[in-house]
């Protein structure tokens, strides 16, 4: 599949998360790559934080590499995983980048993420040989200085998501005039919501700071507002999407053709059949919803 799109002129852009789990083949030949416990179990696992979303935190469970180690071998296991990577895709987008800076580390048996503190990563040093690498950091969440160094050390692109700009805050960095160049711009990831659902569910008060900061981005970019609906709502921001000045431009099929939370693709820290089962239908994608597509990357030249 790899070679017929290289035929045909399409890159793709393969995902690479931060970890592995514990009952991978990973863990299993490689123990010495984590931190484990003499009987083979992890002491430290992955997650996130407490924050306004989850008063527990996020507690996904991997096993936490050892660093030290890996740095000794330079990075050798990581190395051959990328490069393998690159073997399928043309561009990588990897996950969770920030815990390449600090990663936050939760007690093996913790029940939740409440009792975990932040460690050091590896940071510039794992990548000071990958830099003329195509990849894609995804900097997501909760980003302190440390990462927005590394981010500009490495100068990957990072990511904007459109459905987190419009909260009245003009220096929201979601904000397409807030944009440098360099950024990959999307109007929802998998995690999110789709637009049309979220602007459903927005209270009057949030909504028309909403549409004020519309209004405004799309006056500053010389985009037309369309406001009468949820719909025509949706249809503004991704135009704003492919008017901005991200060299990259991605739109979940679901908000480009305006579809409710029914379709959503993702509910983070879940486990549920519900999550990664849309599928697109042949028939949905309708001749105006392409003719739109196509004005919009004709006229802003994508």
């Amino acid at each position: 599949m790899h070679n017929y799109a290289k035929i045909n002129g399409i890159n793709i852009i393969g995902d690479m998360p931060l970890y592995v789990s514990y009952d991978s083949v990973e863990v299993w030949k490689h123990k010495e790559l984590f931190l484990l416990d003499k009987n083979k179990k992890p002491t430290l696992v992955a997650g996130c934080p407490p924050d306004c979303f989850s008063e527990d935190g996020q507690l996904w469970g991997n096993p936490i590499y050892d660093w030290r180690y890996m740095q000794k071998t330079n990075y050798s296991w990581w190395n051959q995983r990328i490069k393998s990577a690159f073997n399928l895709y043309d561009i990588l987008r990897i996950d969770h980048f920030r815990g390449f800076d600090k990663y936050y580390a939760i007690p093996y048996g913790d029940l939740t993420a409440k009792g975990g503190w932040w460690e050091e990563g590896p940071s510039f040093d794992f990548f000071k040989d990958k830099l003329n690498l195509n990849i894609v950091a995804e900097d997501l969440g909760l980003i302190d200085d440390g990462v927005r160094e590394l981010m500009r050390k490495v100068n990957y692109p990072g990511m904007k998501v459109l459905e987190f700009a419009f909260d009245g805050n003009k220096d929201n960095d979601h904000k397409p005039s807030n944009f440098k160049e360099n950024v990959v711009v999307y109007t929802g990831t998998h995690d999110n919501m789709p637009l049309y659902q979220y602007t459903l569910d927005l209270d009057e008060n949030n909504l028309e700071i909403f549409k004020n900061d519309l209004k405004n981005e799309c006056l500053l970019l010389n985009v037309k507002y369309r406001g009468r609906s949820a719909k025509t709502l949706c249809q503004t921001v991704v135009e704003l999407a492919f008017a901005s000045k991200a060299n990259t431009c991605i739109i979940p099929i679901q908000d480009l053709l305006g579809l409710d939370g029914s379709t959503r693709m993702n509910f983070p820290s879940t486990l549920s059949t519900a999550n990664w089962s849309f599928r697109m239908s042949k028939n949905m994608l309708k001749d105006n919803v392409l003719i739109e597509l196509n004005d919009f990357v004709d006229k802003y030249i994508r």
